[in-house]
């Protein structure tokens, strides 16, 4: 993982974990307020994206998404705080989307670390199953509750396992997926082509 996009992904994890924790603790909040954070937060990371661009070289940003998607972000925040009344509906589903993705992030670690054989397989998968069923079941489920408080308090829970899992993976597991990765790098190409065969008895 490089180190910009490690970093991305730490803040995305510390800002589900800051929204989870207000959700679940704080259920009865304005649902005006949590629209205006949700905008908020898009809006600063759309700022430090565009940051971050001006600020790297020109060699590093070359093949860098960061401009691009710094704009969509800031008008996106901007957006779900203007239109908060209309976003509101959708913020259960939005919010299980991110939880969904984090779980799709995860199981494509999970099938990485099976093709090159690293024993994380087995730990990326049950953290990806958990995220996308908690995903599904607030889209699914939850999305239109009754109880405003009953369905911020699951999203928040949802969001909070989002963020402690991807820290965890990112810290925890990336090491002894990054050994996995250099041991096929390094391996000579008569040792790939019986780690192959072997495979396929």
């Amino acid at each position: 993982m490089f180190p910009e996009s490690k970093n991305m992904s730490i803040l995305s994890a510390a800002l589900y974990i800051l929204i989870g924790t207000l959700m679940t603790f704080f259920p009865g909040m304005s649902a005006q307020l949590l629209s205006i954070s949700v905008g908020a937060i898009f809006t600063v990371i759309g700022i430090i994206l565009l940051t971050t661009y001006f600020v790297l070289d020109v060699h590093k940003i070359l093949y860098r998404n960061d401009f691009a998607f710094g704009i969509l972000s800031i008008l996106a925040g901007l957006v779900i705080i203007i239109q908060k009344d209309l976003i509101l509906s959708l913020i259960p589903i939005l919010l299980g989307l991110v939880i969904m993705a984090s779980g799709l992030m995860k199981l494509q670690r999970a099938v990485v670390a099976q093709r090159i054989q690293s024993n994380q397989a087995m730990t990326y998968l049950v953290l990806s199953v958990v995220a996308l069923l908690l995903g599904l079941v607030i889209i699914f489920l939850l999305a239109g509750h009754q109880s405003r408080q009953v369905l911020f308090i699951v999203i928040g829970i949802g969001l909070i396992y989002a963020g402690i899992s991807d820290l965890f993976a990112i810290f925890f597991l990336e090491s002894s997926y990054k050994k996995a990765i250099e041991r096929i790098d390094h391996s000579t190409p008569v040792e790939k082509i019986k780690e192959s065969e072997e495979k396929n008895v």
